[in-house]
């Protein structure tokens, strides 16, 4: 199942989402192709929400993840990283502890930090990978790292950091129907072409979900700690992380790993969304051992509005059908 097939398939959805002043977007698109062939109504609100309905029965909005089959609670409680987090760990599922604190609370906030590191420290509400500061186990840098976000986001969440690779987990109605792992922006050397090269040729194939990798003041940072530069040449096969976060939208990969999670990976992960009260449809960032070193599995983060068009257009393996099982649980007689 090629990309282009699949981005072909979409034609007609997209038309659909045009006419109807839907918002456009591969995710918007995917929801809406999937709503047509089976045989529902899709039109659009002023918002640019797709409304899917059957008949005089009940519809459905969909808007890049944000649903309303996810019930009004669990789209309050959710985006609240703090209150998730006492909620899983209040029913005995291992995830961060992580505190909000005021901007102009850096004192407090170390105060409370400096008995977990090493830390994490990231804006309370902000998405897609914007303003993360991860690994800070010194004063001066989690100085710097609390100003930065708090200059740029507001109130700042501090966590723990907990070692494990990190996959994105798509669950629906307590089921899990797919599962990527999510790889830091990273190129592979050749021996021949220095970092910066590696990344122009890199860009050139992105499909059309994966972000393009810019150099930018966090690239530099992290090559100078591995001994390297923009304009160094990697050896053959040389993996070189540029970033340390995974998320997509800062260059990352997602590379389709369903079929590799064990049986109580998997019910782990299952027990999390079952632990939030109306979450029918989430996206579930799960650290999972893969290394010696790392510990039990743990919940990194939980999203109400996942992101779905990564499942179906990987940057590596399978491509998963994940829209299909969504509008399902919105029409299951469909």
């Amino acid at each position: 199942m090629g990309i282009t097939a699949n981005i072909d398939n979409l034609k007609y959805a997209k038309k659909v989402i045009h006419d109807q002043g839907i918002r456009a977007g591969i995710g918007n698109a995917l929801i809406v192709n999937e709503a047509i062939n089976r045989g529902l109504s899709v039109s659009g609100t002023p918002s640019g929400k797709a409304l899917l309905s059957r008949g005089s029965g009940r519809s459905f909005y969909w808007r890049n993840g944000v649903s309303s089959i996810n019930h009004k609670l669990a789209r309050k409680i959710v985006p609240q990283k703090e209150v998730t987090s006492r909620i899983l760990r209040a029913s005995g599922i291992l995830c961060g502890e992580s505190v909000v604190f005021q901007a102009n609370s850096v004192e407090r906030a170390w105060a409370w930090g400096q008995y977990a590191l090493p830390l994490v420290v990231k804006p309370f509400n902000a998405s897609q990978g914007r303003g993360v500061h991860i690994g800070v186990e010194s004063k001066e840098s989690f100085v710097k790292a609390f100003e930065a976000v708090a200059r740029d986001h507001g109130d700042v969440l501090v966590e723990n950091f907990m070692s494990g690779t990190e996959h994105r987990v798509l669950s629906v109605d307590n089921e899990l129907v797919a599962a990527t792992r999510r790889e830091p922006a990273h190129v592979i050397g050749d021996g021949r072409n220095s970092v910066k090269k590696l990344i122009r040729l890199k860009n050139k194939n992105r499909g059309p979900v994966h972000k393009n990798i810019k150099i930018d003041e966090r690239v530099h940072e992290n090559l100078n700690s591995g001994g390297l530069a923009i304009n160094s040449v990697p050896a053959d096969g040389q993996k070189v992380y540029l970033r340390k976060t995974s998320n997509l939208h800062t260059g990352g990969d997602a590379v389709d790993a369903t079929d590799e999670l064990s049986p109580d990976e998997r019910e782990f992960v299952v027990r999390a969304a079952r632990a939030i009260p109306g979450l029918r449809v989430a996206g579930i960032d799960v650290l999972l051992p893969r290394r010696e070193t790392d510990e039990a599995p743990a919940i990194l983060e939980v999203n109400p509005f996942p992101m779905i068009s990564m499942h179906h257009f990987p940057a590596a393996g399978r491509p998963r059908d994940v829209a299909g099982p969504i509008v399902r649980a919105m029409f299951p007689s469909t």
